[in-house]
Formats: structure tokens, C-alpha cells, sequence
């Protein structure tokens, strides 16, 4: 068993773990699988189109953010990964404690930053979040929710990110979409990729449904796989981005192409 980490200043800027040293939770073949490979995937950048999508999904993230707290506000990254979207929190002017299990995940994230006084790292598994209830602005959590295994884990997950946050705080998150595309293609709404994770596709009354303890601001598609364009975008760098921005609202176009579901909720 591996105690929780923090890899931060003694005294960090921002909400710390808090309390002793918590044991990871007895997690299931998969998730023990995902850490082991996530641990190990450290160098994949992606092609083009992989870049185009991270890239609008982190903009969208960040400008929702900005419109929802102000500068300086607390926000948790859970399941940061390499941390592309921490450190566009930072840049923002967020305070930014950034979690994963994966330790050489965030130890890249650490040398990728360097010493940034509104940052702080923990290892943490977001099935058992070791941190003191309202402690957040916002809590972020992009493609991390799908690939944990267990329907009831993951809208535990969903609770706890309530109770971690202050009231008024954001919740966003990116999901996988059961979209049109991926309907087509014949891809069952929950499975395995090739690599071995596990994942499961939502539908936007599901996503909605999973959410009703929280005031739901928006629920939208994003990243729209939209016929011809697949290619074309990435191509067309600020221009496509822009023009996928605009197709994020909650319409039956945005919700059947989008390749992901975006959710920005409020707690009461």
C-alpha cells in the first residue's frame, strides 16, 4: 500500500492534504492496470489532431474558469496528469493543487513548471480524496471520470467533488461522449482501448442526471467531430479552434458531434 504524497513547498500557497498519511483505497484490476500505464506513459505528444483537441479543450476549461472565479481562487486539478491543463490554471493566475496517482506523472509536471509558489502536488487517488471538505474554489477534472470502472465509484467521485467545494464553487469536467461518430463506428458505449483502459461513454441525460446534486450551468458538446473536418482543423490552427468554440452550447448538433461532454456546475 502507498501512502498519499505531496510534492510541495512546506508551506504551500494553497490547500494542502491535510491530516496523516491516508493508505490508497484496494482498487480493482483495471485501475490498478491504468496506474501501471500511466506511470509508464510519460513521452506521447501526439499527432496534429491530438494536439488541436487538447489545445480546445483546455481553452474551453480556462475560460470558463476565468468567467466563473477570480484570480488567485483555489482550484483543484484532479487527475491532472502531465499537467497540460495546471498549467494553463497557473498562467491564468489560478492557485492550482495539482493530484493524480501516477507519481512520475507528477513529478514531470514538477520539472515542467518548476518552482511555482501557487502550485502544489499530491498523489492521491480520486476514488479516495484525502483533502478537508469546502477547501476549493473550483475543481477541475478533464477525461478522468470515464475510466473508473464501477458506476457507483464514479458518481462517488462526483459527490465528494461537491464536498470539497465552497459554496458557490465550479465544478468542470470533461467526459467521453457517446456520440454520433462513435455510434457509427459500431464502438460499444463502455469497454477497453487497445491499451488496455477502461472507459465509459456518456450521454448528456446521464451526465445530467449524475449531476443533479449541483446547479448545472452548462452541459455542451466539445471538440466536434463534425464530417470533413478531422483533418481540416488542425490544419487551420486558431481559426478551427474558434469555430469548434462556437459550437459549444447545449444543442442537439453540439451534443451528437461533440467527441467530448463538457459540464460547468455551481454548487448551491
Amino acid at each position: 500500500m502507498v501512502a498519499h504524497r505531496v510534492l510541495a513547498p512546506s508551506k504551500p500557497t494553497v490547500p494542502h492534504v491535510s491530516g496523516a498519511a491516508v493508505p490508497d483505497p484496494e482498487a480493482g484490476d483495471h485501475q490498478r492496470f491504468e496506474r501501471a500505464f500511466r506511470e509508464r506513459e510519460l513521452g506521447f505528444r501526439g499527432d496534429a489532431r491530438v494536439r488541436y483537441e487538447r489545445a480546445v479543450e483546455r481553452e474551453a476549461v480556462v475560460y470558463r474558469l476565468q468567467r466563473a472565479a477570480p484570480r488567485g481562487a483555489a482550484v483543484l486539478d484532479a487527475g491532472c496528469g502531465l499537467g497540460a491543463v495546471t498549467r494553463a490554471l497557473l498562467r491564468a493566475g489560478f492557485r492550482v493543487i495539482a493530484l493524480d496517482f501516477a507519481l512520475a506523472r507528477l513529478r514531470a509536471l514538477q520539472a515542467a513548471a518548476g518552482p511555482v509558489a501557487a502550485l502544489a502536488l499530491a498523489q492521491a487517488d480520486v476514488t479516495r480524496l484525502p483533502l478537508a471538505p469546502a477547501s476549493f474554489d473550483a475543481v477541475v477534472c478533464t477525461q478522468v471520470l470515464e475510466h473508473i470502472p464501477a458506476a457507483a465509484a464514479r458518481r462517488a467521485v462526483l459527490a465528494s467533488f461537491c464536498r470539497l467545494l465552497r459554496p458557490g464553487g465550479t465544478l468542470l469536467l470533461t467526459v467521453y461522449n457517446f456520440s454520433g461518430p462513435w455510434r457509427r463506428r459500431g464502438q460499444p458505449a463502455e469497454g477497453l482501448h487497445d491499451t488496455g483502459v477502461f472507459y465509459h461513454c456518456y450521454t448528456a441525460s446521464e451526465l445530467e442526471r449524475e449531476l443533479a446534486g449541483l446547479d448545472i450551468l452548462e452541459l455542451c458538446g466539445l471538440i466536434h467531430l463534425l464530417p470533413r473536418t478531422y483533418r481540416l482543423f488542425p490544419r487551420l490552427g486558431p481559426l478551427a479552434r474558434t469555430i469548434d468554440h462556437g459550437l459549444e452550447r447545449p444543442t442537439p448538433l453540439s451534443l451528437r458531434w461533440g467527441n467530448l461532454l463538457l459540464a460547468y456546475a455551481r454548487r448551491s
